[in-house]
């Protein structure tokens, strides 16, 4: 259900994109040694303040596993030697 409304809300964007586009955009903000940045300003003070490295590894493995994964379409194919080098499992938790 998640990933079909997320679907919906590309479309009526416009900015259809695929299962693959979609994984190797994710592992590029992985890679991007700024993203906390990203983060902080969207929270309170406080919140910001104890924001850690590993709680925004945890929280994009977690929208990899449960929303990019489930979208139609093929994984991109660089997303196993990705998941391998960030340390990120991409088996969903039950």
């Amino acid at each position: 259900m998640i990933p079909a409304m997320f679907l919906d809300y590309l479309m009526q964007d416009g900015r259809a994109i695929s299962r693959a586009q979609a994984e190797e955009r994710m592992w590029a903000k992985f890679e991007n040694p700024g993203l906390l940045s990203d983060f902080r300003p969207l929270l309170s003070a406080d919140a910001a303040e104890e924001l850690a490295d590993d709680a925004v590894v945890i929280a994009l493995a977690r929208v990899m596993t449960d929303l990019v994964s489930l979208m139609p379409g093929s994984p991109w194919a660089r997303s196993p030697e990705m998941a391998e080098k960030f340390g990120v499992s991409l088996r969903r938790e039950s």
